[in-house]
């Protein structure tokens, strides 16, 4: 090749490792939660809070929402409308695509797997679902149980055409969410979780979207963006002012309650380099 033609090949890299860094995002909102009308104030939190604090931004393209009949058919049409949209803008803006997905349920940890409640199947109270769950492929557990597995959405959201997704989630147990992605990062490179981290106890509703509030209101979109995601999971550590951890609660208290206070993390996988921000902002 010889010293000039390995010299070019150098900048072209550089340059490209440049262009990566620096590259703006189009955003695209998606917000989902559904309930038994016990928790539906809370469950609209999470949603409400990230859509807002991403329109601020201004650099929203689209935003959509479901809310109650919430299903896995019913995101993936959502998702293609503002796939289709993010098509069109990726020609003219030449943008990262980015997806936000903020999801807020019941949910359930069975063999491994998190479950999400959404509408439909002959199991909407969760307590009753290991019967239904364990009769049908992960796949088909939306339809026939009324509950989304973390396997197939990994799979709505692999198979859509965004470069990056961020799901942001709240549901009992959902730090299993965090495990069954790690676990699969080589198949879903291009989502980054984050979600509360109770897969080993009950969850107390509300504490987690309290925590991102503050978070949100607390940070700027610009900021947001040139953030790393280790960045993020530790200004979500300090904003999260309800959360406790088992020490802080009396022997007495949790005899009484049997509930322990969630924490929160995030989870870094595949494409989501160490060090990147998560927007690919400079």
């Amino acid at each position: 090749m010889g010293k000039i033609g390995a010299l070019i090949v150098f900048c072209f890299i550089l340059l490209g490792s440049h262009l990566r860094a620096v590259a703006a995002a189009d955003i695209y909102t998606l917000t989902a939660w559904h309930a038994d009308g016990r928790l539906d104030k809370e469950l609209q939190t999470l949603g409400k809070t990230t859509r807002d604090f991403f329109k601020k931004s201004g650099s929203i393209k689209n935003q959509d929402q479901i809310t109650y009949s919430l299903t896995a058919d019913g995101l993936r049409q959502k998702i293609r409308g503002l796939q289709k949209k993010s098509v069109e803008n990726r020609r003219t803006t030449g943008n990262e695509q980015v997806l936000v997905v903020s999801i807020s349920t019941h949910g359930w940890v069975y063999n491994n797997q998190h479950y999400l409640s959404v509408e439909g199947g002959a199991y909407t109270d969760i307590r009753t679902a290991e019967k239904c769950v364990t009769q049908y492929d992960y796949t088909q557990t939306d339809t026939e149980c009324g509950l989304l597995s973390s396997g197939e959405l990994g799979e709505i959201f692999q198979n859509s055409g965004f470069d990056k997704i961020i799901f942001l989630t709240s549901a009992c147990f959902s730090g299993q969410i965090i495990e069954d992605f790690k676990v699969s990062s080589l198949i879903h490179p291009k989502i980054v979780v984050i979600a509360s981290t109770d897969k080993d106890h009950v969850a107390l509703a509300g504490v987690f979207e309290e925590a991102l509030e503050k978070y949100f209101n607390k940070i700027s979109f610009e900021q947001f963006a040139k953030s790393t995601v280790d960045q993020i999971l530790a200004e979500l550590k300090r904003s999260a002012k309800l959360i406790v951890t088992i020490q802080d609660l009396s022997i007495i208290g949790l005899a009484q309650s049997q509930i322990f206070f969630q924490q929160t993390h995030m989870g870094k996988f595949g494409l989501w380099y160490e060090g990147e921000s998560i927007l690919g902002a400079e």
